[in-house]
């Protein structure tokens, strides 16, 4: 189901639509129109184009986990807001993200620091 999401509204629409109702049945209507849920969550035009290839139909929207794992690794998200976002523990983040060939290095990791409270003298890495 994903392959054919991605195809017929492209990535960014079906990640919007996972996001939105993951393992949940989503009905397609035969027409899309501006105001509906569908159209308004992922844009009309991604919507006519669902409405075009599963008009009228219910469609499954996958989990897709580890095809989140990578969207979102790729744009740059830590480890654990990945792993709250899809719904599983840092550990697992790690092991989807090395069975896709991904990892991350200690030296390529930014260092995220925040500003010590005024009077003081040092930096605290972000948790």
């Amino acid at each position: 189901m994903l392959g054919l999401l991605i195809r017929a509204a492209g990535e960014e629409a079906a990640l919007l639509i996972i996001e939105n109702w993951p393992g949940v049945r989503v009905f397609i209507p035969k027409t899309s129109k501006v105001g509906q849920k569908l159209s308004t969550i992922i844009g009309l035009e991604p919507a006519k184009a669902l409405s075009a290839e599963f008009g009228g139909m219910t469609i499954k929207a996958p989990l897709a986990r580890s095809w989140r794992c990578r969207v979102y690794f790729e744009r740059g998200w830590t480890n654990p807001q990945i792993a709250r976002t899809i719904g599983v523990s840092d550990n697992s983040v790690v092991r989807i993200l090395a069975s896709l060939g991904l990892s991350r290095s200690r030296a390529a990791m930014p260092l995220q620091i925040t500003v010590p409270a005024v009077g003081s003298n040092c930096l605290v890495p972000a948790e």
